[in-house]
């Protein structure tokens, strides 16, 4: 469902010379840092708020110069050995200290991990008549 702009958008910038991109949107959704109040694993304490401002969620498709993605594959083999987590190729990038650069992204650039996620990717792509003006962003 990713809109064609969305995917231009990170090519246009790779051929400006930058050589780590990805697409990602504001986060909307308040942000709290939590710790756990004794045993119970269901109830947790509030104990900050992050500046969402400053916050990006990260979509794909992701892009990198070739050896860029190469070098930092091949670190990332030693930081997960070494235990650090990295989820996604640009936290890979970030790790070797390279400079990785945001796109606007879209809401259709959507992650299908929850039932919800394919009822409503569902929905979009049974009905594009309706939502024609969204993918065409």
């Amino acid at each position: 469902l990713t809109p064609k702009r969305a995917i231009r958008d990170v090519i246009e910038a790779l051929e400006s010379g930058l050589k780590a991109v990805i697409p990602a949107v504001p986060v909307t959704d308040t942000q709290k840092v939590v710790e756990p109040v004794g045993a119970s694993s269901k109830i947790e304490k509030v104990v900050g708020q992050v500046d969402r401002a400053q916050l990006r969620g990260v979509q794909t498709p992701q892009g990198f110069h070739w050896e860029t993605a190469m070098r930092a594959h091949e670190a990332g083999r030693e930081l997960l050995a070494q235990g650090v987590e990295l989820t996604d190729d640009a936290g890979l990038v970030e790790a070797l200290g390279e400079d990785v650069h945001v796109t606007p992204g879209s809401a259709l650039s959507m992650k299908i991990t929850t039932k919800l996620d394919l009822v409503v990717a569902a929905e979009i792509l049974a009905r594009p008549d309706r939502y024609q003006s969204l993918l065409e962003e």
